[in-house]
């Protein structure tokens, strides 16, 4: 008992001197704040150097991360050409990164690839195409060469789909913007990254620099019920339009996982950018006085009829119909679609007899 308050005051002096040891992120990223809100990107970065070495001691992934978005932001701010900063950064830090953080890595890196490729297009598309490209500075690359590396950057983003489909969103508040309205429907760390590799495959890849390379869907199983699309194999008869087919697989992919989940809104707006992109590369003979498109849009107002995206197929099938009207007059347009949305929507038709 003469011992205890010895004992007690040890335990407190190792206790304050673990506090006094404890790093204080939120008064590190309020100092970050204050140097951009200041624009001295500058400064800014010297404090991120602190929070990024200390998160990666730590093992705090999400600061280690948003230190590390922020250096590429800032260092934007003060250089908005130099690529060759930005990859170099995510380069150095891919190998730090555990397997979520690495995809995540992997996504930003054929993000900065394509639009290093966006912002330079016409210079790179003269230059001359070399069969095998070995060069290592990104700024002698050609088009091909440059799709291949964003192309591998966005595959390896998604290479371990099981652990994405696992992680969820939430994790990364602190580096998303706020998307509140979708999180209900992309829940995982696999529906953002997914979502920006669709982005860059539906952009069209090589066929953007080669039309006659342009991919099409001849098959009218581009356009069919969920469960009978995600098991359809289409031909890709042209490899220079690899990126649209890895678009169209992927978003078999996407589907496929949404349909397990049984959350059928989700399941919608997944399908809504999958009749999209189906559209926007449509090559299916019609057959009848209807096309493909629009059996697909109908088919998709029964399915999921009740659901607030619901609207969205409606807005479609009003767009298509208002453009297959052969008359240029806006109004005889407009009265034609009025007359459809009447004919399909039962709240319309109760609308319309009060």
């Amino acid at each position: 008992m003469l011992h205890r308050p010895a004992i007690v005051l040890t335990c407190l002096l190792f206790t304050l001197r673990l506090a006094a040891q404890q790093f204080n992120y939120d008064a590190h990223w309020a100092e970050v704040n204050k140097y951009y809100e200041k624009s001295q990107p500058k400064s800014a970065l010297k404090e991120l150097d602190i929070i990024y070495a200390r998160a990666l001691k730590d093992d705090s992934e999400v600061n280690w991360l948003k230190a590390m978005l922020l250096q590429i932001r800032m260092q934007s701010n003060i250089d908005r050409e130099n690529f060759d900063n930005y990859l170099t950064l995510i380069n150095k830090n891919l190998p730090k990164a555990k397997p979520a953080a690495r995809a995540i890595l992997y996504s930003m890196k054929g993000e900065v690839l394509w639009q290093f490729l966006q912002r330079n297009s016409y210079k790179i598309q003269n230059r001359t195409r070399i069969d095998i490209d070995t060069a290592r500075d990104m700024n002698s690359w050609g088009a091909d060469r440059l799709h291949s590396e964003i192309s591998k950057a966005y595959h390896a983003s998604l290479a371990d789909v099981k652990m994405l489909q696992q992680r969820d969103i939430k994790r990364y508040d602190d580096i998303l913007y706020n998307e509140e309205n979708t999180r209900s429907m992309q829940p995982t760390l696999y529906d953002l990254l997914s979502s920006r590799a669709l982005a860059y495959y539906s952009s069209g890849g090589s066929s953007a620099y080669n039309a006659r390379s342009r991919f099409y869907i001849s098959d009218k199983a581009g356009y069919a019920p969920v469960a009978t699309f995600i098991k359809s194999r289409f031909a890709n008869p042209d490899t220079l339009s690899t990126l649209s087919y890895e678009a169209l697989q992927l978003h078999q992919q996407v589907l496929a996982f949404k349909l397990a989940t049984g959350n059928k809104q989700a399941i919608l707006h997944a399908d809504l950018a999958r009749i999209s992109f189906v559209r926007a590369n449509d090559a299916i003979p019609q057959e009848g006085n209807t096309s493909a498109y629009q059996q697909a849009l109908e088919r998709m107002l029964k399915e999921y009829d009740g659901l607030p995206e619901q609207g969205e197929v409606y807005y479609l099938l009003a767009q298509y119909i208002y453009g297959t009207v052969d008359d240029g007059n806006r109004e005889v347009k407009l009265e034609a679609v009025i007359a459809y949305c009447k004919r399909r929507s039962p709240v319309t038709r109760v609308q319309a007899g009060r």
